[in-house]
């Protein structure tokens, strides 16, 4: 699901761990693959939760401007920090290893990649350049993908991605994030009202 505060245990009210793995074992059995939803991008200001975890700011920005989400419900997670990128990777490869996922749809990565994403100019930070193109989210993709293909070469990932950013797909290698296909939501919604339109 979209919420990032337990990243590695499946909500508890659908079972443990072994529980889903036998889920997804039978989904493989029947010939269906299985993705999972996965957020690497925020996480809710929740008392138990990630937000200040350690009584002062460990998983998110320490810098306000960078740290929430515009409407201050969410916190970004510190991708500046090797611990939290590597949280998150090592997140990616057990879902891949130990849930056995066939890949992850990201939630939307337009958020993580524009420091001004729903921001006004006073709100939002800017890099080292004076842009506004988060340069730690996109280093974070670069790599994420390029250890997942690298690491499970069948595995898929999917970017939800809303800012029509380019380079999304493709290889790493090329300067392109890596994902395997880009999901944009508003043409999904279009072709799903047309499938439900009465064809008279």
């Amino acid at each position: 699901g979209e919420e990032a505060n337990s990243l590695y245990a499946p909500d508890s009210r659908f079972g443990k761990p072994t529980d889903l793995c036998r889920l997804v074992d039978a989904f493989h059995k029947a010939g269906i693959l299985v993705f999972f939803k996965w957020n690497p991008v925020s996480f809710a200001k929740v008392r138990d939760g990630l937000s200040y975890y350690d009584m002062k700011t460990l998983f998110e920005y320490e810098d306000p401007l960078k740290r929430d989400t515009a409407d201050e419900k969410r916190s970004y997670f510190d991708l500046a920090d090797k611990r939290i990128s590597d949280y998150l990777i090592a997140n990616a490869m057990f879902l891949a290893k130990v849930y056995r996922a066939d890949g992850l749809v990201t939630d939307d990565i337009a958020q993580m990649l524009y420091l001004d994403y729903g921001k006004t100019d006073v709100q939002h930070a800017v890099n080292m350049y004076g842009g506004t193109e988060n340069l730690e989210a996109v280093e974070f993709l670069h790599h994420l993908n390029s250890i997942l293909h690298k690491t499970v070469p069948e595995f898929i990932t999917i970017a939800k991605e809303t800012a029509r950013g380019p380079r999304v797909t493709g290889g790493p290698d090329d300067n392109h994030l890596g994902f395997d296909y880009k999901l944009h939501t508003a043409y999904r919604d279009a072709l799903v009202e047309y499938m439900n339109t009465v064809p008279l």
